[in-house]
C-alpha cells in the first residue's frame, strides 16, 4: 500500500499521523486475512468417509481427533466454505501430503490438502470410481465399476495433471487393490446389478497391462497379505433371492491365495465381506454380510473359521487401527440418518462409540 503526502511543510505532522493511520491499519487488515491463522488441522486420528445419501446429498468425512478425543462432522464442507465432497462417497486415502476422496456416484475423486482438506485439485471423467491406489508420487490406480456398473476397469490417474491417462480392463466390479512388488491385484466383485465374477486380475505395474486372473470364489471384494506373505480374498458369493434353485446361487468363501493358486477355500454361512489383518499380519476380521453383519475372526494358521461372532452387530464396514490396535465397524442404522463407529479391543470389548455421519462406509487411520 503506498500513501503519498504532498502538503507543504507546516502540514508534515498532520501527514505523518495519516500515514501512520493507513499503516496501522493495513497491517491489521493482513492479519486478519491470514488464512494460516483461522486453518484448523487434522492430524493424527480416524477419518470416516460417510456415503451420504443414496442418489441425493452428498457424502462427508468424519474426524475423530486421537489427542483430544473429539469428533469434528463433515471437515470437507468446513474447509472449503461448504462445498461437498459428491454423491456416495466411497473411499478416502491418504499419500504424499495429500487427501484423495472417491466419489462413486460423482464419478470424480477430489484431491485435498492432507492436513486442512483444503480442496486442491478435482479429477474428472471416472465411472462409477471406488477405491484409489497410489504407485508413487506421479502416479495413482482407481478401481472403477463402468458406466453400466459391470464393465470393470481400473483407471492410470497422472497426479501431476490430476487427468486420466488410460484405462486398463481388469473383469466385473473391481474392488480393492493390493500391491506385491511389480504387480497391482484387483478383486473382481462382480459389480452391481446382480453381476458375477470370480477372479482377481493381476496388473503388471511396468507394462500397464493385465498379465494374469487368479480364479478365486464367487464376487471377490478384498484382499489382504498376511506376514507369511499369503494373500487371503473375502468373497461375497452371488444370491438370487427370486429363485434359490438359480444354478449361479454360490455361497462366500475366504481364500488363501499362494504362489498366485488357491492353497485353502472356506466355504462360509453368509458372505466375507471387508476382509482386514492385524497389525502383525496373523489374525483375519471380516464382516459376514456386506449389507450389515457381525464381525468373524480367524488366524492365519487356522483352517475353520470360528462361527462365533467375535462382535455382533448388523456393521456396514470394518477396518483395523494399528496405532490403537483395536477394531473399528461402521454401523449405519437405517441408512437415512447418522450413524455411528464402534471401537473394539482385540478382546472384543468395545472401547467407545464415534458419531458419524449418513452411511459411514470406509476409514483411514492416522
Amino acid at each position: 500500500m503506498a500513501f503519498f503526502c504532498f502538503a507543504k511543510r507546516s502540514f508534515s505532522k498532520h501527514c505523518n499521523l495519516i500515514l501512520l493511520a493507513f499503516l496501522v491499519l493495513g497491517l491489521h487488515a493482513c492479519e486478519g486475512d491470514d488464512p494460516a491463522l483461522d486453518v484448523t488441522r487434522y492430524e493424527s486420528g480416524i477419518f470416516i468417509a460417510n456415503e451420504g445419501p443414496f442418489q441425493n446429498g452428498s457424502g462427508t468425512v468424519t474426524f475423530w481427533d486421537r489427542a483430544t478425543g473429539e469428533t469434528s462432522q463433515d471437515i470437507f464442507a468446513a474447509a472449503n466454505a461448504g462445498a461437498q465432497a459428491g454423491n456416495i462417497l466411497q473411499s478416502i486415502h491418504f499419500h504424499n501430503g495429500k487427501v484423495f476422496l472417491v466419489a462413486n456416484n460423482a464419478g470424480k475423486v477430489l484431491v485435498a490438502d492432507g492436513e486442512t482438506f483444503e480442496k486442491e485439485a478435482e479429477i474428472q471423467g471416472l465411472a462409477q470410481p471406488r477405491y484409489i491406489h497410489p504407485v508413487s508420487n506421479d502416479k495413482a490406480y482407481v478401481s472403477q465399476w463402468g458406466a453400466d456398473g459391470l464393465t470393470g476397469s481400473v483407471a492410470v490417474l497422472n497426479l501431476n495433471t490430476f487427468t486420466v491417462e488410460k484405462t486398463i480392463p481388469t473383469g466385473s466390479g473391481p474392488e480393492k487393490m493390493l500391491q506385491i512388488g511389480n504387480k497391482l491385484y484387483i478383486a473382481n466383485s462382480g459389480g452391481g446389478f446382480g453381476g458375477i465374477d470370480s477372479t482377481l486380475a493381476v496388473i503388471d505395474l511396468t507394462t500397464e497391462t493385465v498379465v494374469s486372473k487368479i480364479t478365486a470364489g464367487v464376487n471377490p471384494n478384498s484382499l489382504v497379505l498376511d506376514k507369511n506373505g499369503a494373500i487371503w480374498v473375502g468373497c461375497s458369493g452371488f444370491t438370487d433371492w427370486s429363485d434359490p434353485s438359480n444354478p449361479l446361487n454360490a455361497p462366500g468363501k475366504l481364500m488363501k491365495i499362494e504362489n498366485e493358486t488357491v492353497a485353502l477355500s472356506i466355504t462360509l454361512p453368509e458372505q466375507a465381506y471387508d476382509l482386514t489383518l492385524n497389525a502383525d499380519g496373523d489374525r483375519l476380521f471380516f464382516l459376514g454380510n456386506n449389507y450389515g453383519g457381525n464381525v468373524f475372526e480367524m488366524g492365519i494358521a487356522e483352517t475353520l473359521v470360528n462361527l462365533e461372532p467375535f462382535a455382533t452387530g448388523a456393521f456396514y464396514a470394518l477396518d483395523f487401527d494399528p496405532v490403537e490396535k483395536t477394531i473399528l465397524v461402521g454401523d449405519a442404522k437405517d441408512f437415512q440418518s447418522n450413524g455411528e463407529v464402534k471401537v473394539f479391543d482385540l478382546s472384543g470389548n468395545e472401547k467407545r462409540t464415534i458419531p458419524a455421519g449418513v452411511i459411514p462406509g470406509a476409514f483411514w487411520v492416522k
